[in-house]
């Protein structure tokens, strides 16, 4: 019997498939699982995304201080990111412009990751 769902034969997990369809074909025990309990009309239903809080996120005070000590210095002196937009983009967070805030999450969030992943620098979890 197998240990976990990584030992199942790769047929129980994903069928072959050359439709355009085939987010159908994924995940294919799970589907059958969630039909049986919930309806195949909610387990085969097109996937869907969900909105972060980046408002909320963007406005909390700890969060706050480590973006203006560490992450945004750390935009600055990688000089990957073009430094004047992203400036721009964090003094203006307080408005409702949602793609805005977005593009300065996906900067944020770059350099979290340059911070772990390239300089092997990981405060944030503390």
């Amino acid at each position: 019997m197998p240990k976990a769902i990584a030992d199942l034969p790769r047929r129980y997990l994903v069928k072959p498939t050359l439709s355009s369809s085939a987010i159908r074909h994924r995940k294919i025990i799970l589907k059958e699982v969630a039909a049986m309990r919930f309806g195949p009309e909610f387990a085969y239903r097109p996937e869907l995304g969900f909105d972060l809080p980046l408002g909320e996120y963007l406005a909390d005070p700890q969060f706050v201080e480590m973006a203006e000590s560490l992450l945004l210095p750390g935009i600055k002196q990688r000089g990957v990111l073009d430094w004047n937009t992203v400036s721009t983009w964090w003094n203006q967070r307080s408005s409702d412009d949602q793609a805005s805030a977005g593009r300065l999450w996906i900067c944020l969030a770059f350099e979290m990751w340059a911070r772990q992943f390239l300089d092997r620098d990981f405060p944030f979890n503390q």
